[in-house]
């Protein structure tokens, strides 16, 4: 090297012997010398390979933990050679658990995100990433599931965490995610929901007003707010705001006939009950149909003097104007959409049921 002459600087192991550390997660961690190979440390080239630098970086920064995923445990006796060579104090090393799909493989970008940015684009909260993620093969109670930072700071203890591999539940992780969106106000909520609506093209913003995109009619913030305050139990992730709120927004619905369809009632029946519920909403006035309680009381007592069961009318009404057969009840809808488009809805329904099957 003082020649300036190219040359390769190895490891030199020890050809017996062992070499061991002590993991704080897994405890004292052997390895025997003949199966470490003798590492490169300086390349031809003169620059350090990542195992040389690494040592020394973290000895000049003076770096007293390195916490890392288990899959470094074997790289770490050569580290540890490094520091006894150099005759540093070693750090304290901790390797993590590696990350698991639910088929116990190792997680990855080919079975999906990885990132917690991925999930953040996704609409998972800050919050309750962190909650899920700090209790990945770590939790201090198995009667609490949901923690505060400062909880987590207080409680949180590397011995603590498991040695085996963790598992990586989404649903767990949409439970959470769950838990806080209900805890948001209805307005830090829609603010967040606002930009996944608007790439779905379901509003459009121009200045302070809002438009929906399929019938270009002005919605007000009040009427976005009971939109998100019906869905907002429903929502696992931000962007599920897309799906469980596209019904409000878009001017016809999608959905087959026989959806219509309640228990064993017939398409023909099931049209007749839809006509006669039209007629009834339709000489409603816009005082009775504007009042939540006062519509749901008069269509119950509607039902009641139709001596229908409340299924036969309510299952259509409600497919009718959701297009989907889990929704929200049809009375929290129509208290949305308005008389007009309860009507339109109905009479769509009421068309679709017209239509025959073709035979085949």
């Amino acid at each position: 090297l003082s020649e300036g002459k190219p040359c390769v600087l190895r490891l030199n192991v020890p050809d017996e012997g062992e070499t061991a550390f002590n993991d704080i997660i897994r405890g004292e961690v052997k390895f025997k010398n003949k199966l470490i190979d003798d590492q490169v440390l300086l390349k031809s080239d003169g620059y350090p390979t990542y195992h040389l630098a690494n040592v020394v970086d973290d000895h000049l920064m003076k770096i007293t933990h390195v916490i890392r995923a288990e899959e470094w445990l074997s790289s770490t006796p050569k580290h540890v050679l490094l520091y006894e060579a150099f005759d540093w104090a070693l750090p304290q090393f901790a390797h993590l658990p590696l990350l698991l799909n639910s088929d116990r493989s190792k997680l990855s970008k080919r079975q999906g995100d990885v990132a917690a940015e991925d999930y953040a684009k996704k609409g998972y909260l800050k919050d309750a990433l962190i909650n899920f993620i700090a209790l990945l093969g770590f939790n201090p109670s198995a009667e609490q599931e949901i923690y505060l930072m400062d909880e987590l700071i207080e409680k949180f203890e590397l011995t603590k965490v498991n040695k085996t591999g963790a598992v990586f539940n989404i649903e767990k992780l949409n439970w959470l995610n769950n838990h806080y969106i209900k805890n948001l106000g209805n307005e830090d909520l829609l603010t967040l929901c606002e930009p996944y609506l608007e790439t779905a093209n379901l509003i459009l913003k121009k200045g302070k007003k809002i438009f929906i995109t399929s019938t270009k009619e002005e919605i007000s913030k009040e009427s976005l707010l009971t939109v998100i305050a019906l869905a907002k139990e429903r929502l696992s992730k931000i962007d599920d705001i897309v799906f469980e709120s596209r019904f409000f927004f878009e001017d016809t619905l999608d959905y087959p006939k026989d959806m219509l369809l309640w228990k064993d009632v017939d398409a023909a029946k099931t049209k007749r009950t839809l006509t006669s519920l039209l007629k009834f909403i339709w000489d409603l006035t816009e005082i009775e149909f504007n009042d939540n309680a006062v519509l749901e009381k008069s269509i119950i007592d509607y039902i009641k003097k139709s001596k229908c069961k409340n299924g036969d009318v309510l299952w259509p009404m409600r497919v009718a104007l959701a297009g989907r057969a889990k929704s929200p009840g049809p009375f929290e809808i129509a208290a949305i959409l308005g008389k007009d488009a309860v009507l339109k809805r109905l009479k769509d329904a009421t068309e679709k049921l017209s239509i025959k099957t073709p035979l085949r």
